[in-house]
C-alpha cells in the first residue's frame, strides 16, 4: 500500500484514480495512480518494501547458428478479383 501526499498539504477531497484525500494524504495499491502521482509531484511512500529485481533467466532453447541457406522468399501479394477489381480500370473515352 502506498501513501500519497498531495502537493497542497491539508487537501481533503477527491483525487485522481478514485483517491480520496484526507488531510493531504491518501492510500492506494493501484500502480497507475502511483505512477501518475510520481510524475506530477506528489510525495509517494510505499509501506511494503519492493521485492528485489532478479535478472531474467535465459530461455530454454539452443543457440541458433547462422546458416548459409538463403532466406525464404516472401509470399506473393494477393490480387483483387471479381467485380470490384474491374472498377476504375476502364478508360473512358
Amino acid at each position: 500500500m502506498a501513501v500519497i501526499t498531495a502537493p497542497v498539504g491539508d487537501f481533503t477531497g477527491p483525487g485522481v484514480g478514485g483517491l480520496v484525500f484526507q488531510g493531504g494524504r491518501a492510500e492506494t495499491d493501484n500502480p497507475s495512480v502511483i505512477a501518475y502521482a510520481h510524475r506530477h509531484g506528489y510525495e509517494v511512500k510505499n509501506d511494503e518494501p519492493e521485492a528485489p529485481h532478479s535478472p531474467p533467466s535465459a530461455p530454454d532453447r539452443p543457440e541458433q547458428t547462422p546458416t548459409s541457406e538463403p532466406a525464404p522468399e516472401p509470399a506473393p501479394q494477393p490480387t483483387a478479383t471479381g467485380r470490384s477489381a474491374a472498377r476504375g480500370k476502364t478508360s473512358k473515352g
